[in-house]
């Protein structure tokens, strides 16, 4: 509670020197920004004892009120103020215009797709409209799957004259990619394929209609399990840290046999459990596999021979974990107040 009436005394003080738009903006971010102060005193909440959460909780959301309230009217204050400066001097140079920065899904997608590169793989992009059959049946989904009903797939309207295959429809996910990108390729290899994905589901704070997505897969001789475990745990050590472990746990994809998912530590709470994690220190972040005989063989590729393993993973789900975002709509927003924080 201590914390909480400094904060609101330290807010009071700063609200009150404020005379500009900027030095407000910077106020917002200070204690309401994803780093600022409110945040910070809500990751205390889990270490609280029962008795203390509920006025606590009480005493944090009222502050929060507080600052929001007076953020605001100051706000309107400053929108009706009129500089003594704001005098036209036709004189004066101009003003800079404002620079940008890139997405922070963009920083992410960029940071993961170099960590990759380094590891020997190539960049390889391909259609967000596709054939029915690259998107399921060329890696062995079969044509009952649940996945295929347009309660969860865009379809194309103008497809009543095509086949069941030939069907056109936006990619559910870049794993469309596998057997294009084998059509011009031979063992071994070392793709990864990002890019923007559609599924037609409701939007919430997890879940969006669009997407972006990771695919990668490698096939050579003697391809095994442990490579793909190497692989994934180099990866997650280089974009989360060193500290971070990993952990593979068998799974079902018809695309893959066996079918793994791979699982890091919370790196909110080092593994100990929270409400990030839901208690269990694990944080599910992608599926993964050896590559299916079936997969292999659309991709003319002898499966007596070689073997490969793929895997995948939402960005945009990932860069909320690497930077704690909590709503996946905040990335989509177009927002400046909250892309200029990254």
């Amino acid at each position: 509670m201590e914390k909480i009436a400094i904060i609101e005394k330290s807010f009071d003080k700063d609200i009150a020197k404020v005379v500009s738009k900027e030095e407000l903006e910077q106020i917002k971010i200070k204690y309401l920004g994803r780093k600022g102060e409110i945040a910070r005193l809500s990751k205390t909440f889990g270490s609280l004892s029962i008795s203390q959460k509920k006025d606590f909780g009480r005493k944090l959301n009222e502050l929060k009120k507080h600052i929001e309230a007076d953020v605001s009217t100051k706000e309107r204050s400053l929108k009706g103020a009129v500089s003594k400066t704001e005098a036209i001097d036709i004189t004066a140079p101009g003003s800079e215009f404002p620079e940008g920065h890139l997405h922070p899904v963009t920083q992410f997608l960029e940071k993961a797709t170099s960590v990759f590169q380094t590891m020997g793989f190539e960049i390889y992009e391909s259609p967000e409209v596709e054939k029915a059959f690259y998107n399921f049946d060329a890696i062995n989904v079969p044509k009952d799957h649940p996945a295929r009903d347009s309660w969860d797939t865009f379809y194309v309207d103008d497809n009543r004259t095509l086949d069941d295959d030939d069907k056109l429809l936006l990619r559910t996910h870049t794993s469309n990619a596998q057997v294009r990108a084998m059509a011009d390729r031979k063992p071994p290899v070392r793709v990864i394929v990002p890019g923007k994905c559609f599924r037609n589901e409701a939007t919430d704070a997890s879940h969006e209609t669009t997407f972006y997505q990771l695919e990668g897969f490698v096939i050579d001789e003697g391809i095994s399990v442990s490579d793909l475990i190497g692989a994934l745990t180099h990866f997650a050590k280089k974009m989360f840290g060193n500290d971070v472990k990993t952990r593979f746990r068998p799974h079902y994809y018809p695309f893959t046999e066996p079918s793994i998912d791979m699982d890091i530590s919370c790196f909110f709470c080092k593994g100990k459990g929270c409400s990030f994690c839901k208690k269990s220190g694990w944080i599910e972040v992608m599926p993964c596999g050896m590559i299916h005989p079936n997969v292999l063989k659309n991709m003319n590729v002898d499966s007596d021979k070689y073997s490969g393993f793929a895997f995948g993973f939402g960005i945009d789900r990932l860069t909320m974990l690497y930077y704690g975002i909590e709503d996946m709509r905040l990335i989509h927003s177009g927002d400046l107040r909250f892309i200029n924080q990254f």
